[in-house]
């Protein structure tokens, strides 16, 4: 098909991020399921690109929405660059002259984020308690 835009999709490792290698995701190490990244030009800690790897919109779209919730917090989102690459990247910014690392806000976000799973299983247990279960056996032949 002749014609296109032009676009060509770009790699991580091409991203216009630090091409220091040091601050890219090592894809050999499986153990190593995040890794961050700094954007060129900035030498504080309040951006950060972190890089989830075997995640997609599911937990991107949870931190997402609890850590904009944090008034430390200037910009927050996520994408998955590919469906075919098994990464999520989230993007977290804190306020200017807050001294508030990007990479604080991310931890208090999976915190919150794993609370939150807790206390909703503990109030479907307690639900589930309440309730007498019959079975059906004419549902089973």
């Amino acid at each position: 098909m002749s014609g296109g835009t032009g676009y060509t999709p770009m790699s991580p490792k091409e991203s216009p991020m630090k091409k220091d290698k040091s601050q890219q995701p090592d894809d050999s190490d499986e153990e190593d399921i995040l890794s961050s990244v700094c954007p060129d030009g900035l030498a504080d800690d309040s951006v950060r690109t972190f890089i989830f790897k075997n995640q997609n919109h599911t937990l991107g779209n949870l931190l997402r929405d609890q850590i904009l919730k944090y008034p430390e917090v200037h910009f927050c989102g996520y994408s998955q660059p590919h469906p075919g690459e098994r990464v999520m990247h989230l993007r977290v910014q804190t306020l200017p002259g807050s001294g508030i690392p990007a990479g604080d806000m991310l931890k208090k976000g999976l915190k919150d984020v794993i609370a939150m799973c807790e206390h909703v299983e503990d109030l479907f247990n307690e639900e589930l308690e309440k309730k007498e279960w019959e079975t059906d056996s004419s549902a089973n032949p």
